[in-house]
């Protein structure tokens, strides 16, 4: 039997897509007249946004946190929102009694969904200035602040006192911080004996080197993946037995499409937003199309790791 021709027509990519949407054109548009040629056509083409619908921004908040929120729902910057964290959390058995970290903690989203569903106190850790300020207004303005704490994160005075914590959530955090060798190791001495650490993170798919040119969509930040057996060897030497390694790529791109497409079904005040807001909106578009894409080309995996801290003994030679 003849072997059959193969098939000429472009592979259209998620993110691909996501711009198509955007931007209001197909993407063939887009892979033959490219995004620069595309630029007067889809001005011609984007509906003129209601600006009697957009509120004024906040103090606390500007475009970028305001669009963030249109695209991943009020209170949260980052896709899959309260259930996604609920799920994250739910083997730590959390309660009242118990204290809990969020580290990278973004809007603060997930402070709040811990605080308000399991009762914990919580801690959120966030590099950026301006969303850990704006996630502390947020925690005040849902009445959680007595609940919830938002802290900026400087490396340099991240200073943990030890056995403070029953849980610690990093949710998409960790690949973008280049100390993750010693972080884990602070974050572990924070944990309580028996203390739960879940890490989801961009990890590096096997075979996959840190110059694959698959990777270039990232060269502008400051970001150091690592591979599955890192994280695993790192855990063993910090005594965190591993309960999970599982990889949630396949429904983690769901989330962020889902994002986008409640965006497009929204109601007019958030479709008004997002022209209100467009720049910011690109930028936030790009930002995730460049994710999707790592994970659908393979050169990124989202992997889930869950880990329990031994408890600690105590050697002859130390009594």
């Amino acid at each position: 039997m003849a072997a059959q021709p193969k098939s000429t027509k472009p592979r259209i990519g998620l993110g691909l897509r996501l711009r198509a949407w955007w931007n209001g054109v197909e993407p063939e548009d887009l892979i033959v007249a490219g995004p620069r040629a595309m630029k007067s056509r889809v001005q011609k083409k984007a509906p003129r946004a209601e600006t009697s619908l957009v509120a004024p921004l906040a103090e606390w908040e500007n475009g970028r946190i305001r669009v963030m929120q249109v695209i991943w729902g009020a209170d949260h910057g980052m896709p899959g929102g309260a259930d996604h964290v609920s799920a994250l959390v739910k083997p730590f058995g959390l309660d009242p009694g118990k204290n809990v970290m969020v580290f990278g903690a973004n809007l603060g989203g997930a402070v709040r969904t811990i605080a308000a569903e399991c009762e914990a106190r919580t801690t959120g850790y966030e590099i950026e200035g301006d969303l850990a300020h704006a996630g502390k207004q947020l925690s005040a303005m849902a009445g959680l602040d007595r609940k919830t704490e938002m802290q900026l994160y400087v490396p340099d005075d991240f200073d943990l006192p030890p056995n403070s914590y029953d849980g610690i959530l990093s949710a998409e955090a960790l690949y973008r911080y280049r100390n993750k060798y010693e972080l884990l190791a602070k974050l572990q001495k924070s944990l309580r004996p028996k203390g739960q650490l879940c890490i989801t993170d961009f990890v590096l798919a096997p075979g996959v080197k840190p110059n694959d040119p698959r990777l270039k969509p990232f060269s502008g930040e400051e970001l150091e993946f690592w591979q599955a057996e890192q994280y695993e060897r790192r855990f063993r030497e910090l005594s965190l037995d591993v309960q999970a390694t599982e990889d949630i790529g396949d429904s983690y791109r769901q989330m962020i499409l889902r994002g986008w497409a409640e965006l497009a079904q929204g109601d007019p005040a958030k479709l008004a937003t997002a022209r209100a807001f467009s720049s910011e909106l690109e930028a936030e578009l790009a930002y995730w199309a460049d994710r999707l894409k790592a994970l659908e080309t393979g050169a990124l995996q989202l992997l889930r790791f869950h880990t329990i801290k031994k408890s600690e003994t105590r050697l002859m030679s130390d009594w």
